[in-house]
C-alpha cells in the first residue's frame, strides 16, 4: 500500500499517518504487550477524506488471514451514510485459529457520522462491565458485556488504517496518536486525553 508519514492537523510534518483507501495499512507485529485481557482503553486521532464507503481505523487480527480477531473499529455504511461501528470478540465463543462471525462479537453502531476531513479524537474503553465509545471526549454509545473479558490472541497485529489483507477497507485520510491501555481510563481520564487533544489542535 501507500500508508506514510504526513502532515498532521497542527501542520507538523511528519507527525500522522496518511493512508488513501486503496489497499494501504500499517502493520505492527504481534507482542505480549498487547496481552490485555479483562479492561482496555484504545484512543486516537483521525481524519477521513470520504463519507460513502466502509472503512477501518484500527482492529488487531492477523492481517494475512483473517484469524486471531480481538477487535475492530470503522464505519459501516447503511444506505447512503457512514455510521461509527466497533466490535470485540468472545473469548469462549470464538477460538483464536479461525474466522471470526457477527454472532461472536460485543458489537455497537452508533448513529456518528464522520464529516469528510474533520479531526475528530475517539476513545473506546471496554470492561467486563461495558463497552462505551467516546467522540471528542463525549460518550456516544455503551453496551453490556455482562461479564465477558476483552479477548486475547498471540499472533493477533495491531493493524492501523486498515481490516485483513482479503478484506482491505483501508481508511482514505489520516490517524494520530494512537494509544492501547491495559486498563480502563477513567471519565476524567479521558476528558483530559481530549483536552490535550484539543490543546494541540490549537496550538
Amino acid at each position: 500500500g501507500n500508508a506514510k508519514l504526513s502532515i498532521d492537523e497542527r501542520g507538523q510534518a511528519n507527525s500522522a499517518i496518511e493512508l488513501d483507501g486503496f489497499g494501504d495499512a500499517m502493520i505492527v507485529q504481534p507482542s505480549p504487550k498487547f496481552n490485555l485481557r479483562n479492561e482496555v482503553t484504545l484512543a486516537f486521532k483521525f481524519m477521513s477524506r470520504v463519507d460513502n464507503q466502509r472503512q477501518e481505523y484500527l482492529a488487531m487480527e492477523e492481517f494475512t488471514t483473517g484469524q486471531g480477531t480481538m477487535f475492530g473499529v470503522g464505519t459501516t455504511q447503511p444506505a447512503s451514510a457512514q455510521f461509527l461501528t466497533a466490535g470485540v470478540i468472545i473469548p469462549g465463543i470464538y477460538t483464536c485459529g479461525t474466522y471470526p462471525v457477527v454472532t461472536d462479537a460485543v458489537g455497537v453502531t452508533t448513529a456518528f457520522n464522520p464529516v469528510e476531513n474533520v479531526w475528530y479524537h475517539l476513545a473506546l474503553v471496554y470492561t467486563t462491565t461495558s463497552y462505551r465509545i467516546y467522540i471528542d471526549g463525549n460518550k456516544i454509545a455503551e453496551v453490556a458485556t455482562n461479564g465477558k473479558p476483552f479477548p486475547y490472541c498471540s499472533t493477533a497485529n495491531l493493524l492501523i488504517g486498515s481490516w485483513w489483507v482479503s478484506d482491505m477497507i483501508s481508511l482514505n485520510g489520516k490517524m494520530d496518536d494512537v494509544r492501547v491501555y491495559n486498563r480502563a481510563l477513567t471519565e476524567k481520564e479521558l476528558s483530559d486525553l481530549f483536552k490535550v487533544s484539543l490543546y494541540l489542535r490549537k496550538g
